[in-house]
C-alpha cells in the first residue's frame, strides 16, 4: 500500500536483502537494503529511543504502539549490513538495542508472561496481538545481542550479561542452540525437548503463540 511503511515488513526487507547480499555478493540485493536502512535512519518521525511506531506511516504518530519486534529484527539485519556498507548502520543498531535493552522493554524475570522484550504489535488492521510480547522479537533481540558482542571493539556489558546473570540461558554461541536453551529454562516442565515433539527447531519462533512459551496448533 502507498498509504503505508510497515514497519515490521521493512525490517523483515532490510534483513532478507543482507542475507542474500550475504550469499550472492550482487550487489544490486545490497544496494536494496541500503534504501530500507536509509528510509529507517532518516525518518523524521522516528522516536528518539529508535524504536518504530507499528507503522512508519502511521496516521496518529506519536499516538500509535511501538513494535519491538520490528526493532529487534532492523537491529539485527543493521549489524551485518554495517559489515558491507558502513559504520552510520551500526551506530543505529547499537541505539536500538540500548533502547530495547532498557527498563521500558527489557522485562524483568517472571513478569511479561516470562518473555524478555514488552511492547510488539503483531496486527493492528486486524486487532490482533497489540503491544504484547511476541517470540520472534525475542528471538532477534537475541540473535543481535550475539552479533552485537562478537563484533564490539569495547567491553561493556549488554542485555545479554544479565540474561547470563539471571542464568536465564547458557552461553553459548550458537543462536539456534541459544534460543533453544533460553527457551528451556523460562519455561519449566516444557516438553520442548519430548522425543515426540514434531517441532522443527529451526523454526521454533514461529511456533510458538505470544500468549507463553508454549506449543501453538497454530502454524
Amino acid at each position: 500500500s502507498h498509504e503505508s511503511v510497515w514497519a515490521r515488513g521493512q525490517a523483515w526487507g532490510l534483513y532478507g536483502y543482507t542475507v542474500v547480499y550475504r550469499y550472492t555478493q550482487n550487489p544490486a540485493y545490497l544496494k536494496q537494503a541500503q534504501k530500507i536502512a536509509d528510509l529507517m535512519l532518516s525518518d523524521k518521525r522516528i522516536a528518539a529511543d529508535k524504536i518504530p511506531y507499528w507503522d512508519y506511516d502511521a496516521p496518529n504518530i506519536p499516538n500509535e504502539p511501538r513494535d519491538a519486534s520490528a526493532a529487534a529484527i532492523t537491529a539485527s539485519a543493521l549489524i551485518e549490513l554495517s559489515e558491507y556498507a558502513g559504520k552510520k548502520y551500526w551506530d543505529f543498531a547499537e541505539g536500538i538495542l540500548e533502547s530495547l535493552s532498557s527498563e521500558e522493554y527489557f522485562a524483568s524475570k517472571g513478569t511479561n508472561k516470562n518473555f524478555i522484550l514488552k511492547h510488539s504489535v503483531g496486527s493492528i488492521p486486524h486487532g490482533n496481538e497489540i503491544d504484547v510480547p511476541l517470540s520472534y522479537a525475542d528471538y532477534y533481540f537475541i540473535e543481535a545481542l550475539i552479533r552485537y558482542e562478537k563484533k564490539k571493539s569495547h567491553k561493556t556489558k549488554t542485555a545479554l550479561y544479565e540474561l547470563h546473570r539471571r542464568k536465564e540461558v547458557e552461553k553459548v554461541e550458537n543462536i539456534s542452540t541459544y534460543w533453544l536453551n533460553y527457551l528451556s529454562s523460562r519455561q519449566e516442565g516444557s516438553d520442548l525437548y519430548n522425543s515426540n515433539s514434531n517441532i522443527d527447531r529451526q523454526f521454533i519462533p514461529n511456533n510458538f503463540s505470544y500468549a507463553g512459551y508454549h506449543r501453538s496448533d497454530k502454524p
